[in-house]
C-alpha cells in the first residue's frame, strides 16, 4: 500500500522553479508545472520525464533544452491546453546529439520558438497532437526518425521541416504542415533521406507580387526518395520537386512514388521532375 501511495503523490508532483523542475529531468518521473518558469542555463534531460505544462510557460529564453540519452514527453492536462516552451534564439529544443540518442514525444501543448531552427533533432520525434510554430527550419532534423501523428507545425516566413541527415526517415500521417513564406514546405537534401505521407496536409500557398517562384510544397533533391500514399498537397508554385538536371549532383536519382492524394499547383505544374 505504501508503494501505491507513494506513486501515486509522485505523479501529481507540481514545480513552480526552475531547480525544482532541473531535479526531475535528472531524476525522471512525472511533473507537472505550477507557475512559468525560464531556464538561464542549457538544461539536460538525463532521465526518462513526463511534463505536463499545466497551461504555464516553459521560457527557454536564449538557452536549450535538451532530452540527452533519455526520452522527454511533453502534454498538456489544463483545460484550455496552451501551455508551451518557448525561446528567442535558435535550437530552444535539441534532441539528443550526434552521439547520443534521445526521443521527445509531444502529446498536446505548444511549442512556440519566436526565432529559426526551432528544434534541431538528432534523434526520435513524434508528434502525436499539438503545434510547432517558428520562423524558418522550424524542424531541422538529422535524427533517425521524425513521426507526425496530428497537430500542426508553421513556418511564419520559410521551411518547416529541413530533412538533412544521411537515412533519416520522415513520416506524416496526420496534420497539417505550412509555410507562410516564399519557401518549400519540407527538403530533403541528403543522400538516402525519406519522406512518406500517410495523410495530412501540407500548403505552401504564399505567392505575392514579384514573387518569382512563391511557396513549394516539397523538394528533393539527390538519392532522397518522396513516397505520397494519402493526403494532400497544396503549393503556389510546385506541389512536389525532384529537383536538378539529369547527370548533375542536384538531382540525380530523386525518387519520388505518388501512389494516391492529392497534389495541386496554383502557378505551375503541380510535380517538377526535370531530371526523369
Amino acid at each position: 500500500n505504501y508503494i501505491d501511495v507513494y506513486d501515486s503523490f509522485a505523479d501529481s508532483i507540481e514545480v513552480s522553479t526552475a531547480e525544482e523542475l532541473q531535479n526531475y529531468f535528472s531524476s525522471g518521473g512525472e511533473v507537472k508545472l505550477a507557475d512559468n518558469i525560464t531556464f538561464a542555463d542549457n538544461t539536460f534531460v538525463t532521465a526518462n520525464t513526463i511534463l505536463d505544462l499545466n497551461g504555464y510557460t516553459l521560457d527557454m529564453g536564449d538557452k536549450s533544452l535538451i532530452p540527452y540519452g533519455a526520452s522527454l514527453t511533453v502534454e498538456d492536462y489544463s483545460t484550455q491546453k496552451d501551455g508551451k516552451i518557448t525561446g528567442t534564439t535558435s535550437f530552444p529544443i535539441q534532441i539528443g546529439s550526434d552521439s547520443q540518442s534521445a526521443s521527445l514525444i509531444l502529446n498536446s501543448g505548444i511549442i512556440d520558438c519566436r526565432c529559426s531552427y526551432c528544434i534541431r533533432n538528432y534523434g526520435d520525434f513524434t508528434i502525436n497532437e499539438g503545434s510547432i510554430s517558428g520562423d524558418d527550419y522550424v524542424i531541422y532534423h538529422l535524427g533517425s526518425s521524425l513521426v507526425l501523428n496530428n497537430g500542426t507545425i508553421t513556418a511564419s516566413s520559410g521551411t518547416v521541416v529541413y530533412n538533412g541527415a544521411e537515412n533519416a526517415s520522415f513520416v506524416m500521417n496526420d496534420g497539417l504542415v505550412k509555410t507562410l513564406g516564399d519557401e518549400v514546405a519540407i527538403r530533403l537534401s541528403v543522400a538516402n533521406a525519406s519522406f512518406t505521407m500517410n495523410g495530412g496536409t501540407i500548403e505552401a500557398l504564399y505567392g505575392g507580387e514579384g514573387i518569382p517562384g512563391g511557396g513549394n510544397g516539397i523538394a528533393a533533391f539527390k538519392d532522397t526518395e518522396v513516397t505520397i500514399n494519402n493526403g494532400s498537397i497544396t503549393a503556389y508554385s510546385h506541389a512536389l520537386i525532384s529537383n536538378g538536371s539529369k547527370g548533375t549532383s542536384a538531382g540525380t536519382n530523386a525518387r519520388s512514388n505518388v501512389n494516391g492524394g492529392s497534389i495541386t499547383s496554383i502557378n505551375a505544374a503541380a510535380i517538377y521532375a526535370p531530371q526523369i
